[in-house]
């Protein structure tokens, strides 16, 4: 198997290439052939089965089978055209999940939840955010419909630690937080060389989350320092906690804004 990624490693915009390299490692060691800051310009072939695939560079991949991961586009334009306040990057709403309209007030007649909903998170300092995981759509539906329920003058902050889990060739990766805008990363548990970690990102001091590739037992205690807001290191006098390896996160730069009817694909597997 192909990968053909844009990106420097896999999982670089959430990870960093710090501990995306980890991942890319890994894939290599399974035989997968990871092309890096590479795009597929287009696909060809006959009779309806694609054959070929053309990289950007010129090269050309014989394949029959292509997997293309481009993510989504969220449909935001008829809220738009409703007065609402928003755009591609979601639906504007206050702290309680009500929709902001192009006035700047909050609508105490429309709620949202999930994907589209873009909130002031009180866990990060009511940083505007769009959290795109169903535990998140779960958990928001359920406020936003307490808060239907309840008096204007009893509308609660939304407070959401941003979670996934993924299981990759072999590794089991879970994040706990939101990594955006980490200007520094600690393995505070384990070791790449290993393969089995556990690393917090960091922010002006302050632990924003952390990822564990095979060390899930830790993440519970560090999850719950992130949700807090406590600084880094969160536990400097843990006993079982080896000397802490201070690196970049090593995120790549931002994109320049992709034209909405046709994102940029973020990966494709051949």
């Amino acid at each position: 198997m192909t990968l053909v990624d844009p990106n420097p490693t896999p999982l670089a915009r959430l990870l960093g290439t710090t501990i995306g390299a980890t991942l890319a490692e890994r894939m290599r060691g399974a035989g997968v052939d990871f092309r890096p800051k590479t795009m597929v310009r287009a696909l060809s072939g006959e009779a309806g089965q694609v054959r070929r695939a053309h990289l950007a560079g010129g090269e050309v991949l014989e394949t029959d089978l292509v997997i293309v991961a481009r993510g989504a586009t969220r449909d935001t334009g008829w809220l738009a055209a409703a007065g609402l306040a928003a755009d591609a990057g979601g639906l504007t709403c206050d702290g309680a999940c009500r929709a902001i309209s192009i006035a700047g007030e909050p609508d105490p007649n429309i709620y949202a939840a999930g994907d589209v909903a873009r909130w002031p998170n009180p866990l990060y300092n009511d940083r505007p955010m769009t959290v795109e995981h169903w535990g998140n759509a779960v958990d928001q539906a359920r406020h936003a419909a307490a808060n239907m329920m309840a008096a204007p003058s009893a509308q609660q902050p939304y407070r959401h630690l941003p979670a996934f889990w993924s299981r990759q060739f072999g590794l089991n990766i879970k994040l706990a937080g939101h990594t955006a805008g980490a200007d520094a990363l600690a393995l505070v548990q384990g070791s790449r060389a290993s393969h089995r970690f556990l690393a917090v990102y960091v922010r002006a001091g302050r632990s924003i989350a952390a990822v564990s590739f095979d060390e899930a037992r830790w993440l519970p205690a560090y999850a719950e320092a992130v949700a807090a807001g406590a600084r880094f290191p969160p536990f400097p006098d843990a006993i079982d906690q080896p000397r802490i390896e201070r690196l970049k996160p090593g995120f790549p730069a931002a994109r320049p804004p992709a034209h909405r009817a046709a994102p940029a694909p973020e990966a494709s597997h051949v």
